[in-house]
């Protein structure tokens, strides 16, 4: 019994360790539960956050499929970009090699970096190099490299420039006339470059001199056969000055012959021959300047009015006004006018004397007026008109008379008014015609007064 009860001792004692071992795995499973729960909450919160994520990466990854399609989609259009900008850039060189026009890219400087073959060929070069790495400046005549300079000056500060006009030597030493119109652009690099598109006018301006100096032959030929007209009249003109030469002269030698003349009787004939001769010289100096070439007439400034009191001159020895009433209303001060003074006065009396045919149409011999008039238009320009009261223009001639070859004169040539209309748009004028109210037809053209530049 006592061997029982230490056994149930022993028993008790171990079921009290393992009650107190039971008790301590209670703790530290509730402990665990505990954490586990912890473990559980923080799971949900996690996985509460991952479904956000996931959330937030589902659209985001749309998003990034989106813009991954655009991409694709832009890097298609760069490509066909790519490919446009190669076709234009094959283009734009094939039109810069076919181009007949000169064509540089030049620095900003305007030392040629490009050159296209038009430019070798107007420079009567045989390769580009000849010309890349120089200036146009080095090219044109000495009196035009001030436009040069002022031309790429100008094309820096404000992008681009008004064409200029020069005159180059080519490398064969012929002389060409160039417009050069320059432009400030932007290469793929985004440098800036000079491009000058050049175009020779070489032909043209060739072309020019050669119908302006048939024109001036033509005028000369017309100025001529006016005069041819008028020679009957001129020598009447000059036929009076040498028959009074001739008489004073006679008297002389017979008074010297009679002893009855004394030195002041010879001083006073001798004033009076010398006083025919001028006349005698004044009309074939007038003649004579009718007739010159143009080629020996220069430009300078004028009176108006001298001009027209010269003309009426002229005329007015060959006898053109015997006939008819001549009236003159000229401005009261002078009015200076830059002209060829020959050709002005060869287109007066082309109006006048036509004006004479309409008026001798018109009118019984003894009868009809003339009146030539000047007047300031404003201050710029000048009006020279011519007014008869002749037989008028017909209603279709008023836009037929400048016409070349155009006449209602037997046996005329149809090229004086013509002439005349070129002579003054030459000289930065115009020449109209049209009815007079009562009746007759004035003739008038303007000019540009003193100060205004030479066409």
């Amino acid at each position: 019994l006592e061997t029982s009860n230490e056994e149930l001792q022993s028993t008790y004692e171990e079921a009290q360790s393992t009650n107190e071992e039971l008790y301590t795995s209670s703790e530290e499973l509730q402990t665990s539960n505990e954490e586990l729960q912890s473990t559980n909450e923080e799971l949900r919160t996690v996985n509460q956050e991952l479904s956000v994520k996931s959330s937030e990466l589902e659209t985001t990854n749309l998003q990034l499929k989106a813009i991954n399609d655009r991409l694709l989609h832009e890097i298609e259009e760069r490509k066909w970009a790519e490919a446009r900008l190669e076709i234009e850039r094959a283009k734009l060189a094939t039109i810069f090699r076919s181009q007949p026009n000169w064509i540089n890219i030049c620095s900003l400087d305007g030392i040629i970096q490009e050159i296209n073959p038009a430019g070798v060929l107007i420079m009567e070069g045989h390769s580009p190099e000849q010309l890349i790495g120089r200036s146009m400046r080095d090219f044109v005549l000495p009196e035009y490299r001030k436009e040069i300079d002022k031309c790429v000056s100008g094309i820096n500060d404000v992008g681009e420039f008004h064409a200029i006009e020069v005159k180059i030597s080519t490398f064969k030493g012929n002389v060409r006339w160039l417009e050069i119109r320059p432009v400030l652009i932007h290469l793929d690099n985004d440098e800036l470059r000079i491009m000058s598109i050049i175009v020779d006018h070489t032909e043209r301006v060739l072309t020019q001199n050669q119908l302006a100096e048939r024109q001036q032959e033509l005028a000369h030929i017309m100025r001529l056969n006016t005069l041819g007209e008028m020679a009957s009249g001129i020598a009447h003109e000059l036929n009076q000055p040498l028959s009074a030469i001739a008489n004073y002269i006679r008297g002389c030698e017979l008074r010297m012959k009679g002893d009855g003349c004394s030195e002041q009787e010879i001083s006073e004939v001798m004033q009076l021959v010398s006083t025919q001769v001028k006349r005698a010289g004044e009309i074939l100096r007038y003649a004579k300047d009718f007739t010159r070439k143009d080629q020996d007439i220069e430009w300078h400034e004028h009176d108006i009015n001298a001009i027209v009191h010269e003309t009426l001159y002229l005329l007015d020895t060959t006898e053109q006004f015997k006939q008819i009433q001549l009236s003159k209303s000229l401005y009261a001060n002078p009015i200076m006018v830059n002209v060829n003074k020959i050709q002005i006065e060869q287109v007066l009396v082309n109006m006048v004397l036509n004006a004479l045919d309409a008026i001798r149409e018109a009118h019984p011999p003894g009868s009809g007026m003339l009146q030539i008039r000047t007047e300031r238009l404003d201050q710029h320009q000048v009006k020279v008109s011519v007014i008869d009261d002749g037989i008028g223009l017909p209603e279709d001639y008023a836009s037929k008379i400048f016409r070349p070859f155009f006449t209602s004169k037997k046996g005329g040539m149809g090229m004086g008014l013509p002439i005349s209309s070129s002579i003054i748009e030459a000289h930065g004028g115009k020449l109209e015609a049209h009815n007079n109210i009562s009746q007759g037809a004035i003739f008038s053209f303007t000019l540009p007064t003193k100060g205004t530049q030479r066409p």
